[in-house]
């Protein structure tokens, strides 16, 4: 086979368990399988840079589209890296507390929550998580760089998401919102950005075609990358959405799923 160019999604493709998590070694194997039959083998998230899992850095990955296609690197060159204009960053935080709502801006370099109040338990949650990383890359919204290119609201019932969606739609498109039991969780990125445009720079920069890449994900952000290119690979443990869309499903990620993808399309 020529070489392909393989993209996998990170929470609940790559990796398994709880934080900080793990990648199985049936993954592993795979990876490193893949790679010396020529194939370049990337990630494609929705975490920043900031919040990459030891388990991923500690793997030789030929590439890197994070934040749902706002940073790109390959081998040690940055492609790419999509920058927030100054006015619509700063006007985010005072946008949240007009509506009521909580939200996580995601950088490069770091997170940023509001310190100034009493976080809801969502808040909190995803603000250890990212110390369980590092804890220089949790932040405020004093921060005087405020440097980020996506983020996440969460809220209840007495919040007012649709006025948040309205007055930001002019430059992010929202993913959601998840329902948590009392508290919703969206997701919003740069319109401009997203894992398929990711694959575009990564595609033209090597001077290859969406027939030559294979996507694994498992989540709704990762339906965007299965639509685009010729072979799509959902786990068997994903969401309704992307099963629809991925070529093939394959087994759960702690049941050997990336290997078994990579089998079904002869890539190993």
């Amino acid at each position: 086979m020529d070489r392909k160019l393989l993209f996998f999604d990170i929470d609940g493709t790559l990796l398994c368990g709880k934080l900080p998590g793990y990648i199985p070694e049936s993954a592993l194997d795979a990876l490193r399988r893949a790679q010396d039959k020529g194939h370049y083998v990337f990630i494609n998230t929705g975490r920043t840079w900031a919040y990459l899992p030891q388990a991923v850095k500690d793997y030789p990955f030929d590439g890197y589209i994070c934040g749902c296609g706002t940073y790109i690197r390959f081998h040690d060159e940055v492609l790419y890296h999509h920058r927030i204009p100054d006015d619509i960053r700063m006007s985010l935080p005072p946008l949240l507390k007009d509506c009521r709502l909580q939200g996580v801006l995601e950088g490069t370099g770091a997170m940023y929550a509001d310190r100034k109040v009493d976080p809801f338990p969502p808040i909190q949650m995803v603000c250890d998580a990212y110390k369980v990383y590092s804890n220089d890359t949790a932040k405020d919204f004093d921060d005087e760089d405020l440097l980020f290119e996506k983020f996440v609201i969460i809220g209840d019932s007495s919040g007012d998401a649709d006025l948040f969606r309205r007055e930001s739609s002019h430059y992010f498109e929202s993913f959601g919102p998840i329902d948590l039991g009392g508290w919703f969780f969206e997701e919003f990125v740069p319109s401009a950005c997203s894992k398929a445009t990711g694959i575009d720079r990564i595609i033209d920069h090597l001077g290859l075609s969406t027939d030559d890449c294979c996507v694994f994900g498992d989540g709704v952000n990762d339906v965007s990358m299965m639509n685009h290119v010729r072979y799509s690979i959902a786990m068997g443990n994903g969401a309704v959405e992307a099963m629809e869309a991925a070529t093939y499903v394959t087994t759960p990620a702690n049941r050997d799923g990336i290997r078994n993808g990579m089998l079904h399309y002869h890539l190993i």
